[in-house]
């Protein structure tokens, strides 16, 4: 099997999440069970592959090359991948979670000369989102019923995630070695590296400042808008700017990262929160009203 085939990569991601809660609660009946990271990587890559039933999964375990590989040369049942998938739906859920966590410290470490423009365009799909889809799914909703609008964003992330993975398999550049190659490109830290290193939790209030105030803003975005006088379709129509400010400070972002280096900017990454942040709290507000 080629290094760069996507039946490997899934492999590598499934191992990398946390699998614990399902492990502690897994046990097979009337045999020896199969190890659910094995059960799940077959799943992701059925569906990425658009083999989506457990009779032809199955089958696959035999006659493919990609499923051979990542089933170990064992072959569960039809009725056994059903009944996995059946009953882990829910942690089935909580695993695509985990791989959009995953993927952009994979990107990160599949390129090294423009790392900071490969990462900044994977950011890119949240700020397009919330541009998008809360329009979208409030004119779904009114049209089809919010029912049959979930079961269609269901379909829709299922066949996308399948056609990414799909991409990914074919175009991701190869694998850096774990070994450095020259001085110019160190080897990657490994996990444990990084949590022994005393730098990371002295910059880990900083980088996790961001997410958690933005967090903390969106929540209280109603009480907030209340306190300030402003009206909720105005605060709704601004959505689409924020986004694209996001998409905007990703643009430059990137190539400064290529080009001055993460650890010389880090230190004013938070300079262009900290005006609006200091600005919300007071009388005055950030300045303006609608």
């Amino acid at each position: 099997l080629p290094e760069s085939h996507l039946a490997r990569s899934v492999v590598e991601v499934v191992e990398a999440l946390d699998l614990s809660p399902l492990i502690q609660a897994y046990a097979g009946r009337g045999s020896l069970p199969y190890h659910p990271a094995m059960m799940r990587s077959l799943l992701i890559y059925g569906y990425a592959t658009g083999c989506y039933s457990s009779r032809k999964i199955e089958l696959a375990t035999f006659d493919s090359v990609a499923f051979r590989f990542i089933a170990c040369n064992q072959h569960p049942d039809h009725d056994t991948l059903a009944t996995f998938r059946k009953r882990f739906r829910v942690e089935f859920e909580a695993v695509f979670v985990q791989v959009l966590e995953v993927a952009q410290t994979a990107v990160a470490r599949a390129f090294r000369q423009h790392r900071g423009k490969a990462v900044s365009l994977v950011a890119a799909g949240f700020p397009v989102a919330e541009a998008i889809a809360p329009i979208l799914v409030v004119a779904l909703a009114a049209a089809l019923g919010w029912r049959t609008t979930w079961w269609l964003i269901a379909g829709l992330l299922i066949l996308l995630a399948g056609v990414l993975l799909a991409l990914l398999g074919r175009h991701v550049p190869g694998r850096p070695s774990l070994e450095a190659g020259s001085a110019d490109e160190p080897a990657p830290w490994t996990r444990a590296q990084v949590l022994r290193d005393r730098r990371f939790y002295l910059i880990l209030p900083a980088l996790m400042g961001a997410p958690f105030i933005a967090t903390a803003v969106f929540f209280h975005q109603v009480p907030l808008a209340e306190s300030k006088g402003w009206t909720l379709a105005w605060l709704a129509a601004s959505f689409p700017a924020f986004a694209a400010a996001h998409l905007l400070s990703l643009s430059f972002s990137g190539p400064l990262i290529d080009g001055f280096g993460a650890r010389r900017l880090l230190p004013w990454h938070l300079t262009s929160l900290s005006w609006p942040y200091w600005r919300l709290p007071s009388p005055m507000g950030l300045g303006w009203r609608p």
